[in-house]
């Protein structure tokens, strides 16, 4: 096999290897995003179950959202009133 013939086998190896990686990157990113949002509701699970057994806990839970929640949809979904935005 030539030299140039070999050239064109490594180059077509690095292009699989490339494209590998890729997709691999990929599917992390996308494990990343799935654990981060299963984190984000098993959280607000527990949260909105102290909240219905702590009343002081709710109280400060509904303060920091509305300190911290500025969409309106976003607010509504809490029943935050939309006049309290900075």
């Amino acid at each position: 096999m030539g030299a140039e013939n070999r050239i064109e086998v490594l180059k077509q190896k690095r292009a699989q290897l490339d494209a590998e990686i890729q997709r691999l990157a990929a599917r992390n990113r996308m494990q990343s995003r799935k654990d981060d949002t299963r984190r984000k509701i098993l959280i607000g699970a527990v949260v909105m179950l102290e909240m219905a057994d702590h009343e002081e806990f709710a109280r400060f839970i509904r303060k920091a959202l509305s300190k911290r929640l500025m969409k309106p949809r976003d607010r509504q979904l809490f029943n935050l009133d939309a006049s309290n935005l900075r």
